[in-house]
């Protein structure tokens, strides 16, 4: 199975044995839809790399068995850009699905529409989106659209 190598988790966050949570950095894609000037993985092999969304899933009964119930789970979903993975939408119904009390946020260059940004609030409410801006493909109407938006 090739998609637990996906996974990196550990407490990232802390290193306090007194915090129950478990912070897993999921890298989802390695696509992005920008080539921004600047980016140190513009022309890396990671780029044709995505897990199917089987893999992805197939993975998270493996997760629940070895995460002790005590812990508190957050996961934080990478890229390239994550939310530019085909199956990014079912993959975090899933995910919420799967693990009901956990955190789960990305970073994200906000290239989708408010589309998708609704359709991703509908799924989870408390997903945590952070935004991270490229000024080589920014168009401020609609970043702010955007920004106003998940304020909301």
């Amino acid at each position: 199975m090739t998609n637990l190598k996906m996974v990196r988790a550990g407490m990232l966050h802390s290193y306090d044995k007194e915090d129950p949570t478990l912070v897993v950095r999921w890298d989802v894609t390695g696509h992005c839809p920008y080539k921004c000037s600047y980016c140190y993985e513009r022309e890396s092999p990671k780029r044709k790399m995505e897990p199917s969304l089987e893999d992805l899933i197939n993975a998270m009964p493996k997760l629940k068995q070895i995460v002790p119930a005590h812990k508190k789970l957050q996961f934080y979903l990478f890229g390239g850009e994550p939310t530019a993975h085909r199956d990014f939408l079912p993959f975090v119904t899933k995910l919420r699905e799967s693990f009901p009390d956990a955190e789960i946020s990305c970073l994200s260059n906000l290239f989708h529409n408010l589309n998708f940004l609704q359709q991703l609030y509908s799924i989870d409410q408390n997903f945590l989106y952070n935004v991270s801006v490229h000024f080589e493909y920014f168009s401020e109407d609609v970043f702010w659209e955007k920004i106003s938006f998940l304020a909301q």
